[in-house]
């Protein structure tokens, strides 16, 4: 009987002793614990927190920072809408460590790649897609939606992100070739209807230099036609983007011409007049007739000019 006494004795006392190490207000974060299973540099910080991350898994990066999959790098935006023909940019909230060394490692896209050198600060990459026009313009497959997924990313404090991904979606391209007269041009209303909400966007290229005839004449890409049904007072707003000046021509009643500017807010307004029905007017104020857009760049020193179109109609 005494000596079971004294064993409860004794295990009470090392109960109170764990309890006391426990609840030390000298050790508020309980670093001397932490340190029997952890280096003493690789203590959790205050306000950072390892339940995510199972003790076993824990690794120390060089600056002595946990790394887990709730640190940093973040994206600074997780989705995008592009152009096929443009260059994807992907930002990041902080600076990426050796950002011009990452490989198909650390990034993983199906339909695109990575611009090797492009970084100007340690917080984007740029990506094109691996599509080629004949003019020689990289672009992504118009009209989908994509992802990159980035594995492993470590930024300058030593965190890393074990996963984030970024999701991207491409407008349709309408530019089918060729499409360099009316009787060819491409019909806007087959990817959307114009009268509702924003109307419809999609992307050209002017392609400019596509090739050279068997006896040594070059082929160049410097039109392009698209056609919609408008009725009289119809109201089309059109807004352009584009990488150089190009010319845009309307060729149907009160038809008109406008100049796109590189870098500018070409937004304009067109309104369908009746002058068509003076031709016949028997025809009802609601018969639709065919509009033709013409889009023209006349600069063939220039490399391929990719353009998006927005086109709503009230």
């Amino acid at each position: 009987m005494v000596l079971r006494f004294f064993m409860l004795a004794v295990a009470f006392f090392f109960m109170s002793c764990t309890d006391i190490v426990r609840n030390n207000p000298d050790d508020p974060y309980n670093k001397d614990k932490a340190s029997n299973q952890l280096s003493s540099s690789s203590a959790v910080e205050p306000g950072y927190s390892s339940v995510d991350v199972p003790l076993s898994s824990v690794t120390v990066s060089s600056s002595s920072f946990l790394i887990s999959d709730d640190s940093p790098p973040e994206l600074v935006n997780s989705y995008n809408t592009i152009s096929p023909f443009d260059t994807l940019v992907v930002k990041f909230k902080s600076e990426l460590v050796d950002i011009d060394k990452l490989n198909e490692s650390n990034i993983i896209l199906s339909r695109g790649k990575l611009i090797k050198g492009k970084a100007t600060t340690g917080k984007e990459l740029y990506f094109i897609g691996t599509n080629t026009t004949p003019g020689g313009l990289n672009y992504f497959e118009g009209g989908a939606s994509d992802s990159i997924v980035f594995k492993n990313l470590k930024n300058v404090d030593g965190y890393v992100k074990n996963r984030t991904v970024f999701y991207f979606y491409t407008y349709p391209i309408l530019d089918n070739e060729p499409n360099n007269r009316e009787e060819h041009a491409n019909d806007i209303e087959l990817i959307g209807d114009l009268r509702k909400g924003n109307g419809v966007v999609f992307a050209g290229v002017l392609d400019h230099k596509v090739g050279v005839t068997d006896v040594g004449i070059d082929i160049y890409d410097m039109e392009d036609y698209y056609t919609l049904k408008l009725k009289a007072r119809d109201s089309v707003s059109i807004t352009v983007i584009n990488q150089e000046d190009l010319s845009l021509i309307i060729n149907g009643p009160s038809g008109t011409a406008f100049q796109a500017t590189k870098g500018k807010s070409n937004v304009f307004q067109y309104i369908v007049g009746f002058d068509y029905l003076l031709e016949n007017p028997t025809l009802s104020i609601n018969y639709p007739i065919s509009v033709y857009i013409k889009v023209v760049d006349n600069d063939t020193s220039k490399p391929p000019n990719p353009y998006n179109i927005n086109i709503k109609v009230k």
